[in-house]
């Protein structure tokens, strides 16, 4: 199966996932934990809080404005989308991928992209190299995600996506490698 067969599936699944679960408010940072079934049909699920001073900072430095929670759905990934709904994310322990609804910028189109999918809607991130243009028939944005607000970031494994009032930047920070999304521009690196 191709990785982007993969990114669609693990999309679809995790989307799902959190239509049906209940949106929590106030939660600002957090960490997507793999599952790893245990018989047919079963996962098996675990979950760890991160501890957060009264200023609203946690243990591991990263600034919140209320609970840290750590969040899991089917393929280990979360769905988020930034507090005006213009750019909606998803992160798991495999890449980031963030689509945008309204820009004012066009991507070139991937060589390897098949003409029968879009292009250029968005950028992702995988561990097998820089930030790229998303070749995909499907979509990141999910007016049902949960809002990240400015100023705030969200984990799995070794991705991080920052949300920011100028847009979003997610990266692997095992390389620094990844890529900054926003309505004015955007940028791989």
């Amino acid at each position: 199966m191709s990785t982007s067969s993969t990114l669609r599936l693990a999309f679809a699944a995790a989307l799902l996932c959190l239509l049906l679960a209940a949106c929590g408010g106030g939660t600002t940072t957090v960490t997507v934990l793999e599952t790893s079934p245990t018989q047919e049909g079963e996962a098996e699920t675990s979950s760890d809080q991160g501890a957060e001073t009264s200023s609203g900072e946690t243990s591991s430095g990263e600034t919140t404005s209320g609970e840290t929670t750590s969040g899991e759905t089917s393929g280990g990934l979360e769905s988020f989308q930034t507090p005006s709904g213009n750019i909606g994310c998803y992160i798991g322990p495999e890449g980031a991928r963030c689509d945008i609804a309204e820009r004012d910028w066009t991507a070139p189109r991937p060589q390897d992209c098949p003409s029968e999918v879009d292009s250029g809607q968005g950028l992702e991130v995988t561990a097998s190299g820089p930030g790229q243009v998303v070749c995909a028939g499907d979509t990141a944005l999910n007016p049902d995600a949960r809002a990240l607000p400015y100023g705030d970031e969200i984990q799995a494994g070794d991705f991080t996506c920052h949300s920011r009032e100028d847009g979003v930047e997610c990266l692997d920070d095992g390389d620094g490698r990844g890529f900054f999304i926003s309505k004015q521009s955007y940028r791989l690196f």
